[in-house]
């Protein structure tokens, strides 16, 4: 039995081993059996205060926000919105590890605002976003650009539905100019 006080107990590389098995479960689509590792990997990470077992809790948060939202739990934005609090309280002291960890819960969070009819929050949401993946994108950090041309489509869309045409220009416009980027990209390659 493996214990604090054992020679081989590593609390790092369990809380590792429960998000990759949280991860897992999620990824074929078995959602309902991730709380074992995540209150497993909850119980190591409390009272932590270091940047790694912060940006480990963000992740356990995003997780658990995933997972709840496919299984249609009321309480997902509320996960959503402590990971966005833990990962912007990361970014601002400079200690956030990966910057898709903050935005996945924005953009998720947004589209359970969305889907509820709060136009406003969801658009507040995927600024914030996209604000995180175009700063990305201008550090040369970003794997695939059309994740953001996607949002700046899904936001035009929104402004278009909404009436508001000038907003949805602006970010029609910056889809395409997203566009041409990859494209001249790949030719290149």
């Amino acid at each position: 039995l493996l214990d604090a006080d054992s020679r081989y107990y590593d609390r790092k590389r369990i809380v590792l081993m429960c998000i990759g098995c949280a991860e897992d479960l999620v990824d074929v689509g078995l959602p309902t059996e991730i709380d074992p590792f995540i209150e497993k990997a909850w119980s190591l990470l409390i009272a932590k205060e270091d940047p790694w077992s912060q940006n480990r809790y963000l992740d356990l948060l995003n997780l658990k926000g995933q997972a709840e939202r496919v299984l249609g739990v009321d309480e997902a934005e509320e996960t959503f919105s402590e990971a966005v609090a833990v990962g912007t309280a990361l970014l601002e002291e400079g200690c956030l590890e990966d910057m898709m960890s903050l935005v996945f819960p924005f953009a998720n969070r947004g589209d359970l605002r969305h889907e509820d009819g709060r136009m406003d929050a969801y658009i507040a949401d995927r600024k914030s976003a996209i604000v995180l993946l175009e700063e990305m994108l201008g550090a040369n950090r970003l794997d695939d650009v059309r994740l953001l041309a996607h949002m700046h489509q899904d936001l035009a869309n929104t402004y278009l539905l909404l009436d508001r045409v000038k907003e949805a220009e602006d970010h029609l416009l910056r889809e395409v100019a997203l566009g041409i980027g990859n494209a001249r990209d790949s030719l290149r390659q």
